[in-house]
């Protein structure tokens, strides 16, 4: 990844942080639910 600190303003960065958090997010929701329906118990 290719960080382009001076082409990107606070309102660009802000926006993409939020987009990464929201997947993050997802992602973490998604897999919540993959561990709860699949019950692997070591």
């Amino acid at each position: 990844m290719e960080w382009r600190t001076t082409m990107l303003n606070s309102q660009e960065f802000e926006d993409d942080h939020r987009r990464n958090t929201e997947q993050r997010r997802e992602m973490i929701k998604r897999w919540a639910e993959y561990v709860r329906t699949h019950d692997d118990s070591e």
